[in-house]
This record gives C-alpha cells, structure tokens and sequence, in this order.
C-alpha cells in the first residue's frame, strides 16, 4: 500500500466512525465493533508486525488496516510467529493480558469451543486447529459488522 494511503477514527452521523481513503473513493465504516471497523479482526497492536501488514492508521493503540484481509493475517502472523512455542494459556496471557481482559475467561472459550487443551504448544497445531483458534479469537475480539458509507468529500 501507498503511504499516501490513510485511515483514523472519527464519527460519522453520531456514531463511531473509521474514515478511509485506500487509492479509491472516500468511505466510512460506521458503527459495528471496533476490531470490524479497524479491518482488524484480532485487534492487533499498532507495531512492528502491523507495519508488515500495512497497516494506514491507529484507533487508540489499535492498528487500522486498508484491508480485513491484511487485519487477519497480522492476527496469524502474531500469534503463531510471535508465540508459537508457547502453549495457548500462555500464549493469551500476552494476548490478551489480565490487566485488559479476563484472560482466564478467554481461555475457557478457547478450550469450549475448539476442544484442545490449555497447555497445547501452538506449533503443534493442524491447520484445522489453527482456523479454528483464529476463529475464536476472532469471534471474542468482536466482528459485528456495521455499514460502509461512501463518499465524494475530501476530509478536512
């Protein structure tokens, strides 16, 4: 992506807003979940890995990508590259730390929902476990959709 390409969050019509401009016309995701309106389904930092996935702007200490493609492949990058030796627990105890989360919670859906242990190193993972790791997390990140509104006017 082009540095000339850019996004942040803003309101749009009193609702929570990320304003994009990605080579194409101006556009709006509006209301959904901010991981939804980040492109950023695992609700990646801002940083050195979210720079490898081009990453156009920040929301808080989010990253903002042109793309929910390049959002999910920063989520996989940093979870199996960044922790893959780790176990899960471990691995969402950096993740998503007690002081932001109820990491033990968090834990339990994983173990609910995919049925592997607490204690599985993640490298060990089939590609069929992994997809549904991402999946989980993606599901308690939060991807409620909201509603693309384009337009013709140029931020100020």
């Amino acid at each position: 992506m082009s540095s000339k390409y850019f996004a942040y969050p803003t309101t749009y019509e009193g609702e929570r807003a990320v304003l994009y401009y990605t080579g194409g016309p101006i556009y709006y995701h509006v209301g959904g979940s901010m991981a939804w309106r980040n492109n950023n389904p695992g609700n990646c930092y801002s940083g050195n890995s979210s720079a490898r996935f081009n990453e156009i702007g920040q929301n808080g200490s989010f990253a903002i990508f042109p793309t929910y493609s390049d959002g999910y492949n920063c989520m996989e990058y940093v979870i199996f590259n960044n922790y893959g030796s780790l176990s899960i627990a471990d691995m969402m105890y950096n993740y998503a730390p007690p002081h932001e989360n109820d990491t033990e919670a968090y834990i339990r859906m994983i173990v609910n929902e995919t049925g592997l242990s607490r204690d599985t190193i993640l490298n060990t993972l089939s590609s069929s476990n992994k997809t549904k790791l991402l999946g989980v997390i993606m599901k308690k990140e939060g991807q409620q959709k909201g509603r693309i509104v384009t337009t013709n006017i140029w931020p100020d």
